[in-house]
């Protein structure tokens, strides 16, 4: 087993049972479980330490790093020592990494690019958008319906006075157009 993939599978089963109590003891478990060299690791460990300082230089190193390459966001996606800038969605962060290789990789293939689903996204707002002007038209009906009702009601109720203060009133009150 390479040393990457030991690391890499050191962590997913340290992170998986040593996750809320992280010690040296489970560490040593894990370590027996995956056949890795604990010796060699304490080794290592103590190696990176400059007895100068005792700082870790390891640890140095990789904070170097952190600040010249990292991402200076959480949670942060690097793809090729460059920090991802965009959406993190699992759809853009695979485009991402498809678009990182200099001879895309066959999984890459057949997928559909990134904001497929924005002409379904207009067919929806243009519907929603002539369902609204539908709307509109229609209570503008009803109002122009309503207005005029209210109107004839208003002029019918006019004339109705108008005809009701005629016969009422006195002959001599009436111009003489008017009786005639």
């Amino acid at each position: 087993m390479k040393d990457n993939e030991a690391w890499w599978n050191y962590i997913s089963k340290a992170h998986s049972q040593c996750y809320t109590d992280f010690s040296e003891d489970c560490s040593k478990t894990v370590h027996e479980e995956l056949n890795i060299d604990w010796t060699k690791t304490v080794q290592c460990v103590e190696n990176s330490y400059n007895t100068a300082d005792n700082d870790n230089d390891l640890l140095k190193e990789d904070a170097v790093e952190w600040v010249l390459r990292g991402p200076h966001f959480i949670p942060a996606v690097v793809i090729n020592k460059i920090a991802y800038r965009g959406t993190l969605d699992p759809e853009n962060v695979f485009n991402a990494i498809c678009e990182g290789f200099k001879d895309p990789q066959p999984e890459c293939y057949g997928v559909p690019p990134t904001g497929i689903n924005k002409p379904v996204n207009l067919i929806w707002f243009g519907i929603a958008i002539i369902a609204i002007i539908t709307l509109n038209l229609v209570v503008l009906c009803l109002c122009k319906r309503c207005s005029t009702r209210d109107m004839k009601l208003n002029v019918n109720s006019a004339i109705q006075e108008y005809m009701s203060l005629r016969r009422n009133a006195d002959p001599q009150d009436v111009p003489e157009d008017s009786a005639k």
